[in-house]
Parts: structure tokens; C-alpha cells; sequence
């Protein structure tokens, strides 16, 4: 293989991986993050965000929310939580689930009084993990922090009544199973909230639906949204949107593999070299000849090898080339008779 050949397939394999492995980070690791949010959650966004990589922060939501810029942690503001109290009434049917979702922060509290037509199940898992997990294993005892059947008529006579304090910053789902006949199912939520102090934080948006906000290159900036209360649904979509830097990724996914490829070059191209040339020799009675010589070599060889004709006969004399380095013709067969 020559050189050249050996450089363009060291090019097109370079170019291949930069645009693969670069798209995948653009997209992969920063690009959008969707999740559920509920209302008067208040959270920082650790997900697919890099001041490095991002230029900007987008995000949007089905419900209006309040943005913030800040520097370095924030700190929970734990004297004065504000209570929000919502309640919802859906439709379970036999062998499915609904579920709840919020993010509290340390130091939250929950009361929940459900109710409904037929026997449930509630289940209160922390985490997002062990959601999914349970969503695969419903029996998963493990999953769960804590369960409870819900009664009939549980609402009027407040039945069903779970409390819950959170010692640690997580999502927290409250499940209704219905293993058994379809039934409608109510959930009153009273919730004391602990949130952050926002005092040393940027407002970059109030009550928006959508915000672009812009961040500084390689800071410890972050983004914490609140969501609003006044709406009636009890989860919502929400995503996040890294736009990218587009000066850090030409550089590392462009300039980077440019300037590693063109050193791989250098090398192929000092260290390596061409194959020698093959010379075939004119083709008599179908049959080509290739001698893997220089050409410079071949005229000096006088060898049977370098007959012009390629005959499964004995050689004969008249078929040997004369050349400078061999002006001598070997004597004839009648010469020979002679002597």
C-alpha cells in the first residue's frame, strides 16, 4: 500500500470519528434534557449543562416559572417555608397506575389524605431510579420508602392519612396502584416547602413559559427555576436546552483532529515507503512474466529468467537475449557438432 494510499484512509477515518463522537456530546451529554416537574417545585439544573460546552441555557415549560442566575451553592432558606395545598381526582383503570411526582428539598414536609371507589395501593418511592425500577417490578419491595392501601371512602372520613418529612433533596413519587376493579382515585396534597435562599441570585425571567439565558465560559454558574402554583395541572413537561459553544467544539472535534491527522502524516510519510515497482516482462503465448526488480538490475542479469520467450520446450540458444552485460552469444549447436 503506498503512502498516499495510507494517508487518505488515515483522513477519512479521522473526519468519520470527529463528526460521530462530536455530535454524540453535542447531542448526547449536552444537548436536551426533558423532565416532569410539578408545581412550586423549585430546582437547579445539573443535567446536560456545561459552561464550557453551553453558550447559552434554554428552557421551557408547559406552566410559567421563574429563572435564576447564580454563582458557587445556594443555601436552603429553612425558617420560613411556605405551605401549598392542591388536590386531584383521576381515573385508574384495572391493573394500571398514576402517580404524583415533586422535588423537595431537605426538609420538606408532606401530608396526603387519597381516597377512592375500590381498593388501591399506594406506594412512595424516592428517586427517579427507583421509580423506574418499580415501573419494571411492581412487586419490588425494595423500590419503595414506604406503602399503604387506600380505603374506600377514605376521603370524608379522613382515612389514608400519610405524612412524610424528607431528609434528603430527591424526587419523591406517591404511586396508586389499582391491581384489581377501575376506580377514580383522590389525592389531597398539603405541602411545607423548604426553597432557596435567593438573595444573592440574577433574575433572568418571571413568569415565562420560555427563556434563553445566556452563560458565562468555564464560571460556576447555574440556573435554578421555581415553578408557579397558580395551575391546575398536577405535572408538567419541562426541558432544558444546551446551545451549543460552537468555538469549543470546532476546536476540539475540528482544530484537535486536524492537527493530530496532519502529524499521523508526517509519519506515515517519513517512516513508511512505497512498494518497489513490478516490471512484466512481454507477454508470449499468454503468459506474462513479473519480475519484483528495479530496473536498473534487470539488464545486468543474465539468467534464463529474462528469455523473451516463455515455452515449456528446452530453451534454445536463439531465445537469450544479448545485452552490454552479456555481448558474448553461447556457441551453436552445429559448432559444437564441429569441434
Amino acid at each position: 500500500m503506498t503512502r498516499y494510499k495510507r494517508t487518505e484512509i488515515l483522513w477519512m477515518w479521522i473526519s468519520v470519528l470527529s463528526v460521530f463522537i462530536g455530535l454524540g456530546i453535542a447531542v448526547g451529554a449536552f444537548g436536551v434534557n426533558e423532565f416532569e416537574t410539578a408545581p412550586m417545585d423549585m430546582r437547579i439544573i445539573d443535567h446536560k449543562y456545561s459552561t464550557i460546552f453551553c453558550y447559552t441555557l434554554s428552557l421551557q415549560s408547559e406552566a410559567r416559572f421563574r429563572a435564576y442566575r447564580f454563582t458557587g451553592d445556594l443555601r436552603p432558606r429553612t425558617r420560613k417555608r411556605p405551605f401549598y395545598k392542591a388536590e386531584y381526582t383521576k381515573y385508574v383503570d384495572s391493573g394500571d397506575y398514576l402517580y404524583y411526582n415533586f422535588y423537595f428539598l431537605a426538609g420538606s414536609s408532606v401530608s396526603l389524605i387519597s381516597c377512592s371507589d375500590h381498593l388501591v395501593e399506594l406506594y412512595v418511592i424516592k428517586g427517579q431510579g427507583h421509580f423506574d425500577q418499580w415501573k419494571t417490578n411492581k412487586n419490588c419491595s425494595g423500590c419503595y420508602v414506604a406503602s399503604a392501601p387506600v380505603k374506600v371512602n377514605g376521603c370524608f372520613l379522613n382515612y389514608n392519612n400519610y405524612s412524610l418529612s424528607t431528609n434528603e433533596t430527591d424526587t419523591y413519587f406517591f404511586v396508586f396502584m389499582n391491581r384489581k376493579q377501575s376506580t377514580w382515585v383522590t389525592a389531597k396534597f398539603g405541602i411545607s416547602r423548604v426553597f432557596y435562599d435567593l438573595a444573592y441570585t440574577t433574575q433572568m425571567c418571571v413568569n415565562k413559559l420560555g427563556c434563553r439565558i445566556p452563560v458565562e465560559y468555564n464560571t460556576d454558574q447555574r440556573i435554578v427555576y421555581h415553578m408557579t402554583p397558580k395551575t391546575t395541572k398536577s405535572t408538567m413537561r419541562m426541558s432544558s436546552t444546551c446551545e451549543a459553544r460552537l468555538s469549543i467544539f470546532l476546536t476540539i472535534f475540528a482544530l484537535g483532529p486536524a492537527i493530530f491527522g496532519l502529524l499521523l502524516s508526517l509519519v506515515i510519510y517519513f517512516a513508511c515507503s512505497d512498494p518497489e515497482p513490478e516490471r512484466i516482462l512481454p507477454r508470449r503465448r499468454g503468459v506474462n512474466l513479473i519480475i519484483n526488480r528495479p530496473p536498473e538490475l534487470l539488464d545486468e542479469e543474465c539468467t534464463p529468467l529474462l528469455w523473451e520467450t516463455i515455452s515449456s520446450d528446452p530453451p534454445q540458444y536463439d531465445d537469450i537475449n544479448i545485452s552490454a552485460s552479456c555481448p558474448e552469444r553461447p556457441p551453436s549447436y552445429e559448432e559444437i557438432d564441429k569441434e
